[in-house]
C-alpha cells in the first residue's frame, strides 16, 4: 500500500513539473494550454505603416479566438519582431522567434525577407504563413512555405487585361516603375508577359531601390520613353512620392499601383496627385462593404478601441490569422509541425468570411490566393472604390 501510494505521488510530482512538455510532446511552442505563434513583420521599415496595420489585423483575431476559449483548449501566445523589410534583420528576428522565443510556427512579412528566412525554416522543419505577394518563393517549389495573398505578377497581368480589355485605348504605351528587388521585378515579369500576349509595347521601366528617397530620375526616364500607362509596383511611401513628384513634372498619365501602393494612406499622402489613380486590390478594406468586414471592425474596436493605424493590409492580417488558427485547428489536439503543414494542405476553397475570394493551398501548391479587383481612388473619401468583380488573372 505504502509502496502504491510513494508511486502516485512520483507520477504527480512528474505530471506537475513537466507536464506540458509531455502532454505536448516535446514540441517547440506547444504547451497543455497554450501555442506560440510568432510575425516577423516590418513595424518601422518603409513598410512599417502597412506591417503596423497587419499586426493589429494579426492580435485582433487572436484575442477573439483566445476570448471564445482557443482551439482545442488553448490559447494562443502571439510574439512580434520587427524586420523592418530588412532580410538581414529579417533572418536575426526570425532566429530569434525560433530559438529564442521557441515559437511553433511564424508569419514572415515581405518578399524578399522571405526569401532570406526560406533556408533556416526548411532546417528547422518549420511552416511559415508569408504576408507578401511575389512568385519567387513559390518557384521553384518551397514546401514550408505558404502564401494567401496574390503575387505581383498576377497582378500586372490582371492590370494589363483590364488596360487592354476594358478600357480599350487606341494608343497604349506600357511603362513600369518599381522596386528594385524581387517584389517589385515580380510584377515586371507579369507586365512583359501580358504586354507579349497582346502584342502591347512596354515602352520602359525603371526601378528604385527600397530605401529611395527621390524617384525623379526614373519618373524621368519612362516619362521620357513616352509611356501613357503606367504601373507602380512597390509600397505606400514610394508610390504616394511618385505620384508627387510626377505632379509637379506635369506629367499625368493613367497610373496603376499594385495592392501595396493602393492603400487608402497612399490618398492620404499625395492628395491631389493621386486624382485619376488606379490600383490592384486582392483583399478587401475596413470600409467595404462585403460579408465578414464589420465583424473585424467590431474586434479591432474591442482590442484596440480604435481604427488608428489600420489600412490596406489590415485584413490581410486578420486572415493569415484565420488560416493559422484554421490549421491549428484541423491539426488536431496532438500539434506537430509536420502536421500543420498536412493540415494546411487541406485548405480547399476555403471561404475567408468573404474578405477575398475562396484560397486554396495544396501537396504541390502553396499559393492560395489568385483573384482581384481593379479599384479607383475616391478623393473625397479617401478609399479605393472597386471597379470591377474579383477576376482571376491568367498564369
Amino acid at each position: 500500500m505504502k509502496r502504491s501510494l510513494l508511486i502516485t505521488a512520483i507520477i504527480t510530482v512528474l505530471l506537475v513539473s513537466f507536464g506540458s512538455s509531455i502532454y505536448g510532446g516535446n514540441i517547440t511552442g506547444v504547451t497543455e494550454k497554450t501555442v506560440k505563434i510568432g510575425s516577423d513583420i516590418d513595424l518601422t521599415g518603409p513598410s512599417g505603416v502597412q506591417g503596423i496595420g497587419c499586426n493589429i489585423g494579426i492580435e485582433s483575431y487572436f484575442n477573439y479566438v483566445n476570448d471564445s476559449g482557443g482551439i482545442h483548449g488553448r490559447k494562443i501566445e502571439y510574439v512580434v519582431e520587427d524586420n523592418g523589410y530588412q532580410p538581414a534583420k529579417a533572418v536575426a528576428a526570425m532566429k530569434k522567434l525560433l530559438y529564442r522565443d521557441k515559437v511553433f510556427a511564424p508569419f514572415t512579412w515581405g518578399t524578399v525577407c522571405i526569401l532570406a528566412v526560406a533556408n533556416e525554416v526548411k532546417k528547422e522543419n518549420v511552416p511559415i504563413i508569408g504576408i507578401a505577394a511575389s512568385d519567387a518563393y513559390h518557384k521553384p517549389f518551397r514546401p514550408h512555405i505558404f502564401s494567401f495573398l496574390v503575387s505581383q505578377q498576377r497582378q500586372a497581368i490582371a492590370v494589363a487585361d483590364y488596360i487592354f480589355n476594358t478600357m480599350k485605348p487606341k494608343d497604349l504605351r506600357l511603362g513600369c516603375l518599381y522596386q528594385d528587388d524581387e517584389y517589385g521585378r515580380s510584377g515586371v515579369r507579369g507586365l512583359k508577359a501580358a504586354a507579349k500576349r497582346y502584342g502591347i509595347e512596354l515602352v520602359e521601366t525603371a526601378g528604385f531601390k527600397r530605401d529611395a528617397v527621390n524617384h525623379t530620375s526614373q519618373i524621368i526616364q519612362v516619362k521620357r520613353a513616352g509611356a501613357n500607362y503606367v504601373y507602380i509596383g512597390t509600397v505606400i511611401r514610394h508610390a504616394s512620392g511618385i505620384l508627387k513628384e510626377a505632379n509637379k513634372l506635369g506629367w499625368h498619365p493613367q497610373f496603376f499601383g499594385n495592392h501595396g501602393s493602393s492603400d487608402r494612406k497612399v490618398i492620404e499622402l499625395a492628395g491631389e496627385a493621386a486624382r485619376g489613380y488606379m490600383g490592384c486590390r486582392y483583399i478587401t478594406d475596413l470600409d467595404d462593404t462585403a460579408s465578414g468586414v464589420s465583424k473585424v471592425r467590431d474586434m479591432i474596436l474591442k482590442y484596440h478601441k480604435s481604427l488608428k493605424r489600420t489600412g490596406g493590409l489590415t485584413i490581410a492580417g486578420w486572415v493569415g490569422a484565420m488560416l493559422m488558427s484554421e490549421g491549428l485547428k484541423r491539426s488536431g489536439r496532438d500539434l506537430t509541425r509536420d502536421g500543420l503543414m498536412d493540415a494546411f494542405e487541406t485548405m480547399k476553397s476555403f471561404d475567408p468570411d468573404g474578405l477575398m475570394p475562396p484560397l486554396t493551398w495544396g501537396p504541390k501548391r502553396r499559393e492560395g490566393g489568385r483573384g482581384v479587383r481593379i479599384a479607383k481612388a475616391d478623393l473625397e473619401k479617401k478609399v479605393f472604390v472597386p471597379v470591377t468583380d474579383w477576376i482571376v488573372p491568367a498564369d
